[in-house]
């Protein structure tokens, strides 16, 4: 299956989230992964969720979105890392960039 990176948007603001990004895995495109990076840790990369306020507790509650298989899975978070190290010294205000 090939995977590719095809948009990368970077957070204006600063804080964990760092960047939202778009992916191409064979003939799907799938869009809401997240680049995290918390101070003093590396950049790891969350996959899309949703998110609903719970009606009984009214705590926010996630769900993932997608499940992958686990050499898919890792090999897209390397995928998706390397292009954000490669794309982050190039950014200019959180303009989109494209791979």
């Amino acid at each position: 299956m090939e995977i590719k990176v095809i948009k990368v948007h970077f957070s204006k603001k600063n804080e964990p989230l760092k960047a939202f990004v778009k992916v191409q895995l064979g003939d799907l495109i799938v869009e809401g992964f997240r680049i995290i990076e918390e101070l003093g840790s590396s950049p790891w990369v969350a996959t899309p969720q949703s998110s609903w306020r719970d009606s009984v507790t009214g705590a926010l509650r996630f769900r993932r979105m997608l499940t992958l298989p686990t050499n898919v899975k890792d090999e897209l978070e390397q995928l998706i890392l390397k292009t954000y190290h490669s794309m982050k010294g190039d950014r200019t205000n959180g303009e989109e960039q494209h791979s």
